[in-house]
């Protein structure tokens, strides 16, 4: 994902527009981290609360997605109510349960686990310490 949507937005595309795999090409903004591209979207009337075939939103992608600046850009637009106010409590519940995992697993963690890649091994000892013992 590249450029900057408003131009295209101003000149007349939808914000809902559904790009190459039928989902709105806001789910294309928040895959691709694109936390500025997903503002103009929802800002331009892209719907982060909209069900999506999978039962997903745009919204949960993003906090499933773990970066606080695309849910915080899909969250938080000017021209949208409160998220309590707008979202029913289950949904709610979930978007909160999801942002706890992330949280609770810790970010490294959760991005190995996604990637199938092992955690790092730890040594012995902790973390590296700088050496302290007396000479």
């Amino acid at each position: 994902m590249c450029g900057e949507p408003r131009p295209l937005l101003g000149a007349g595309s939808r914000p809902d527009t559904a790009g190459a795999q039928g989902l709105p090409v806001l789910c294309t903004a928040v895959a691709a981290f694109a936390h500025r591209i997903a503002g103009a979207l929802v800002e331009a009337g892209a719907d982060p609360d909209r069900v999506l075939p999978d039962g997903t939103t745009p919204l949960l992608r993003a906090v499933e997605g773990g970066s606080p600046a695309t849910v915080t850009a899909v969250l938080w637009s000017r021209d949208l109510r409160e998220p309590e106010l707008r979202l029913a409590q289950p949904e709610r519940e979930r978007l909160l349960a999801a942002a706890r995992h992330w949280y609770g697993t810790g970010a490294e963690a959760e991005l190995r686990r996604r990637i199938g890649t092992p955690a790092r091994p730890r040594s012995a000892g902790g973390p590296s310490a700088p050496d302290t013992a007396p000479s």
